[in-house]
């Protein structure tokens, strides 16, 4: 589903980037480090990821011949004025997965084995299953909403305040719980806001407690002794923190390349894009049973203001494609056939497809979009990779 969806906003970006071209060429020329467009680029990189050579060779082959390039790469370079993204600064400090981590894991395991109670209200040790809705500022924001959710009061999972606003309350309560995020936390945008959690209890369990040994090791994972696990778990958590902070540094570095640069908006474009972030916005709302009635009423806001927000994401989209395509078509990034027809096969085995049969089902639009995205992936690599890292 997100797949498919942010395939359509690359569409619609490579679609503003054509439009562009034709009204915006020759715009400025400034001191700042500008994507330079080629008057007379080579034919091969003015085609349209030529993706798909003939239906004989997807059925054959189940590959994808030809040039390929992004449809907007040569385009964008004409409209947008980007900033430096060649040596930026910034701070990768990572927080360091600890052992009372490690040990959070495995007390997770101890829910599998709690017994399910039909009254009373909920105290400190026992195990809920919640759904709730987390906003700022009356919207909801990314990460924040989730259904079935297993938590362990008293277990420190989820930020301070969460789990006392949750103990004393019974089975089918809807009720608000208000906390802020501490100073560090990891994501940097959420670090000291207040949010609300808009949350109903659904389950209560008591739990069933046990040593926690090789013999609970047995039980409860793969391996036999709990040295093997917690080193095992220590892993797969040094895993996780590095691709968030992957994503943080992403996010980032994308600020400050966008602040230093002009980038037109298509109002045509961003109404689109808005409106596909405000359908996925009522689409998840309606997955939790909350009608938006509802939802203003909780939040204090308008669907006029949440679309207004919604609005907000779409303008950071095109800020983000456009960037990248323009930073893309400066330094000359592109992908090998080799790339793309293994990212298709990728996709292919995603969706446990036959690679020929996923082949044939693709429109030429559908592959330069993944063509797109590929590059867009690799200029994000190779802007990173040209990061001053602060001590």
């Amino acid at each position: 589903m997100k797949k498919k969806t942010y395939l359509v906003i690359l569409a619609l970006c490579a679609a503003m980037a054509m439009t562009a071209c034709g009204t915006s060429a020759g715009q400025k020329e400034e001191t700042k480090s500008t994507a330079e467009s080629q008057d007379t680029a080579d034919e091969k990189d003015s085609k349209a990821a030529d993706s798909a050579e003939s239906d004989s060779d997807k059925e054959s082959t189940g590959t994808v011949s030809g040039d390929t390039r992004l449809v907007s790469v040569d385009d964008v370079s004409k409209y947008v004025t980007i900033g430096q993204y060649k040596g930026l600064s910034l701070d990768k400090s990572v927080e360091a997965v600890t052992d009372d981590m490690v040990d959070g894991r495995i007390k997770e395991e101890l829910q599998n084995k709690a017994e399910e109670v039909t009254e009373g209200s909920v105290q400190n040790g026992d195990v809920v299953t919640i759904n709730y809705v987390g906003t700022k500022d009356g919207v909801a924001f990314d990460g924040g909403t989730a259904t079935d959710a297993q938590l362990t009061l008293g277990s420190g999972q989820f930020i301070d305040g969460f789990e006392d606003g949750v103990v004393g309350h019974n089975i089918g309560d809807t009720f608000d719980i208000n906390v802020t995020f501490p100073t560090d936390y990891r994501i940097s945008t959420m670090q000291n806001r207040s949010v609300v959690f808009h949350t109903t209890l659904k389950k209560i369990r008591l739990m069933d407690y046990q040593p926690i040994d090789d013999e609970f090791a047995k039980d409860f994972s793969e391996y036999t002794t709990l040295n093997e696990w917690e080193n095992e778990i220590f892993s797969h958590l040094q895993a996780r923190r590095k691709t968030s902070v992957q994503e943080k540094l992403t996010r980032e570095v994308m600020a400050k390349i966008i602040a230093d640069s002009d980038i037109p908006i298509d109002d045509d474009m961003k109404e689109e894009i808005t409106q596909i972030y405000y359908d996925d916005f009522l689409d998840e709302l309606e997955m939790n049973q909350i009608p938006l009635e509802l939802y203003c009423k909780r939040s204090g806001h308008t669907e006029d203001e949440i679309y207004a927000d919604k609005e907000q994401e779409a303008i950071k989209t095109i800020q983000a494609q456009s960037v990248l395509h323009a930073v893309a078509a400066a330094e000359k990034i592109s992908i090998t056939q080799e790339e793309l027809n293994t990212e298709l096969q990728n996709i292919a085995q995603e969706e446990e497809e036959d690679p020929e049969e996923f082949m044939a089902t693709l429109e030429e639009e559908d592959v330069e979009n993944i063509a797109d995205q590929l590059t867009m992936d690799k200029t994000m690599a190779f802007i990173l990779d040209s990061v001053v890292w602060d001590d």
